[in-house]
């Protein structure tokens, strides 16, 4: 058979798999409307994954015509995922079915900090709680047909990680990992994860256009797509907009700069401002009794709940927050000049107070010229979990030798 166009199957199988993941239960006629390709070819395309094992015929829902239309889901019996997430001095390990529904789950503390050189006893630390997991799921584990890490700090192109607060240079945490347990091992940092999540949900229109996925927590940075593609840079390192300084003259951040975006507007930063604020003497009494009601509890949600109550000390502190927002979203702007951007984190889910001043603030500073301003979206991705996204990114990565 030509190449191109064993190649061009390959691409529609893909195609139909991960529409076939991100909807559930969907037909052979949708899936035809949907991807632009001919029922015919769904049909031969759905038949062979339906023989490989990969997808499932499930019951049948009424069509247009009158007639009874089947529906097509993953099997999520076929295959498991094992996501990972290092975050602080904790592994959460997730072994999960393709949906990203969790069949195993374990929190692991470690000691992640390098000292003296003693790489070693780090990666065989993590490597060790990694197998030892899988050996205790062991029935779950023999379906899992690859791993994805993720970790703070910098993936070089290499797959070697960079984590200055834990004094990471290089680990090839990820090959030592795959050498031990013996599947495939992916490794990105979650931005990335995310955003590739986010980007299936646009429009078509958006989504082949430039797309800048923000995320403000854990830590900030930003992903952004060209034509469906990320930006990565030479170094790997496009998009660590959470370290561009935003005041020079501001407190000084763990990477040695000062007033860097991350130290007023990622979550952890702005509670620790909140926290401060409890502590005064003649503190907020509006923000103290949300907190005391809160089980004493320092929320993002209670801080917005205290300045909708009238809060002005509360208020001061997210329109310092919305002003920094508002400067990195001029930039990001001026810069990039995306067509559309996703924000993520609770600062923009639970109440958008601070998003619409920050963009307020945008508006006011953008050149005259610069009217088309983009597209301004809140994520789908739930805050809760992380599980659904690793899988999808997984999977995703694993199609080619999937089929």
């Amino acid at each position: 058979m030509n190449p191109s166009i064993v190649e061009v199957k390959k691409q529609n199988a893909k195609n139909i798999l991960l529409e076939i993941l991100l909807n559930k239960d969907i037909s052979r006629i949708e899936l035809s409307n949907k991807l632009g390709i001919s029922p015919a070819t769904v049909a031969l395309i759905v038949t062979e994954l339906v023989q490989k094992d990969l997808i499932i015929e499930t019951s049948k829902k009424s069509s247009s015509v009158g007639r009874k239309a089947r529906l097509i889901r993953i099997n999520e019996k076929a295959y498991g995922i094992l996501a990972v997430r290092i975050r602080h001095s904790t592994i959460y390990m997730r072994l999960c079915d393709i949906n990203g529904h969790i069949k195993a789950s374990q929190d692991a503390v470690v000691d992640m900090v390098i000292r003296n050189g003693n790489a070693t006893r780090v990666v065989n630390a993590i490597v060790d709680v990694i197998t030892n997991f899988l050996s205790v799921n062991a029935d779950e584990s023999e379906k899992v047909m690859a791993m994805t890490l993720i970790v703070p700090g910098i993936v070089s192109a290499d797959n070697t990680i960079d984590w200055l607060e834990a004094n990471w240079k290089q680990l090839p945490l990820a090959g030592a990992i795959q050498y031990s347990i013996g599947i495939p091992v992916f490794v990105d940092i979650a931005l990335r994860i995310q955003g590739q999540y986010e980007m299936r949900f646009l429009p078509d229109d958006l989504r082949n256009k430039s797309v800048v996925f923000l995320g403000l927590e854990p830590g900030i940075g930003l992903a952004y797509y060209i034509d469906g593609k990320i930006v990565q840079g030479r170094n790997n390192m496009f998009g660590e907009i959470g370290h561009v300084s935003l005041d020079e003259n501001g407190p000084t951040c763990y990477c040695g700069n000062k007033g860097c975006f991350e130290l007023y507007c990622e979550k952890l930063h702005i509670l620790e401002r909140l926290n401060i604020l409890l502590s005064e003497e003649r503190s907020c009494s509006i923000f103290r009794t949300v907190v005391d009601q809160n089980g004493g509890q320092v929320t993002l949600d209670a801080a917005y709940q205290a300045f909708r109550m009238g809060s002005v000390r509360v208020q001061e502190i997210l329109l310092e927050t919305a002003n920094y927002l508002g400067r990195a979203l001029l930039i990001i702007r001026n810069m990039l000049d995306p067509n559309c951007i996703i924000l993520f984190g609770d600062l923009v889910t639970i109440d958008q107070y601070v998003l619409q001043t920050a963009l307020m603030l945008m508006r006011e500073r953008v050149p005259t010229r610069a009217r088309n301003e983009p597209n301004i979206q809140i994520a789908k991705l739930p805050l809760s979990g992380f599980e659904t996204s690793v899988c999808l990114y997984t999977f995703e990565n694993m199609l080619d030798q999937i089929l």
